[in-house]
């Protein structure tokens, strides 16, 4: 019965969803989307986004330098194809 109940309303986000992006001349929704930030404000958008039936991963890599601004853009982008996320 519960079970149900959740399978119903994630159908229901998920319609939702579909019905903004085509109001809005859309064409994909986005589901998956990487954070990508060294600080405790990620994790706390992580768990805003998880309240609206998003699940989350945290992936751990080595620090590097952030020269001009640009926090190792390539390691960013090679994560983002690995896990096949809509956006980054």
């Amino acid at each position: 019965m519960i079970f149900s109940r959740m399978i119903k309303q994630i159908l229901q986000e998920v319609l939702s969803r579909k019905r903004i992006c085509k109001k809005h001349n859309g064409h994909t929704v986005i589901t998956k989307l990487l954070i990508s930030n060294n600080s405790i404000a990620a994790i706390k958008r992580l768990d805003l986004l998880e309240n609206r039936l998003m699940k989350h991963l945290v992936m751990k890599v080595h620090g590097s330098s952030n020269n001009n601004n640009y926090a190792n853009v390539l390691l960013i982008v090679n994560i983002t194809k690995c896990t096949n996320v809509h956006t980054a």
